[in-house]
Order: C-alpha cells, then structure tokens, then sequence
C-alpha cells in the first residue's frame, strides 16, 4: 500500500502510480482538505489494525484524458478527480462542442466545463453547481461553467461512453486545460480533448 501523508493534493498526485502498480492509498490528513484521507493524525492508533488484517479497501474509478492537436495526442493523464477546459484570458469566453461515442450531443459558450469522476464530483464539479455522486457510479460528470445560456445542464455518461471536447478558435480567448487542479503546458493550440473511464482503478 501507499501511505500518504498531507491533503487531497498529494493523494491526487500520487494517484496515478498507485493505479498502475495496483497498490491502495492511504490518505493521513495534515493539510488543509481531507476529503479524501481516512485519518486524522489523531487517528493514527488505528494502524495498527493493517497489520491485523483488519481494514476494506474502497475502489475509486480513475479518468484517462487525451488532449489532441491535427489528430495526433500532445498530452495524456491518468487522474483522479477531474479535468477542466476552460478559457485564456479569463474575460473572454470560449465555443465548446460535446460529443459522446461520435455523436454531437452539446455547443456552448461559456466559462467552459468540467469533466469529473465521482470522486472529484465533490470537488470544483460541487463548487460549479453540479451533482454529487457516489463513488460506486463508474460513469462521468459533465458540468458547464458559467454557460451563457439556459439551455446547458449538468448530466452523466455511462461507464463505457467516450467523450470528445472540441474547442472554436474562432473567438479571441484560448483554452486552458487543468488536470487535478494542476495547468497543463501544450506548445500549440488545443483543438480536442477526449477523456474516458481509465483502464486501472484506484
């Protein structure tokens, strides 16, 4: 197992390599947010009990997301919580366009969206509006930010749905994409990304 010790920011950061090697994460909060952590530092009598074989491990779904350019992949993660496409600078607005298995579901202008697992439905997701969802729904969230119409809603896919993100250059604002809370650097502009349930689970 992994023993993380501080907030919600290091489980998410060592997340991904717990997932690919297969190993449960311990979360001890001394951070700020716990949300994630199943102890306290007070708690940590309660160690003990893992030698004693006497604990559950709750499965957590993890999110992979592509970022494309011209068809070819410039950027891919494995993550926990959520990714976000959103607009540069931050007094323009930006054209999104959803589709799910090829099929245009959504256009929208806005602030952008937010793509979530149920873990991080608790996270911006609940600060922009959207649903919380337990973590045994092995689908994705799907959240508008500050849409500029009445039109546009928060809604789930199925487990097995893979979504594409197409972003309009035709407006003076560019996207900006942040995975778990940390910005991503692609040298170019972002025209698609796609985000589906990942392979390994946490």
């Amino acid at each position: 197992m992994v023993l993380v010790v501080g907030g919600d920011g290091s489980i998410l950061r060592i997340a991904p390599d717990a997932a690919r090697n297969d190993l449960p994460i311990l979360g001890v909060n001394t951070g700020k947010l716990g949300f994630m952590s199943e102890l306290d530092t007070h708690e940590l009598r309660y160690l003990r009990q893992l030698q004693q074989g006497q604990y559950t491990i709750d499965t957590r779904m993890m999110l992979d997301v592509n970022v494309l350019r011209q068809g070819e992949k410039v950027y891919s993660a494995c993550i926990l919580n959520d990714v976000v496409i959103t607009k540069w600078p931050l007094v323009r607005l930006i054209n999104i366009s959803l589709s799910i298995n090829g099929t245009l579901t959504t256009s929208m202008r806005g602030d952008g969206i937010i793509v979530s697992t149920p873990t991080g439905s608790t996270a911006y997701t609940l600060s922009a509006g959207g649903p919380i969802v337990s973590p045994e729904f092995t689908g994705l969230v799907f959240v508008p930010i500050a849409a500029h119409t009445i039109q546009a809603r928060a809604f789930l896919t199925s487990p097995a749905d893979a979504v594409e993100i197409a972003v309009s250059h035709d407006r003076p604002s560019d996207p900006a994409i942040s995975v778990d809370g940390q910005f991503v650097t692609c040298a170019g502009r972002i025209e698609r990304v796609v985000a589906r349930r990942g392979d390994a689970d946490v």
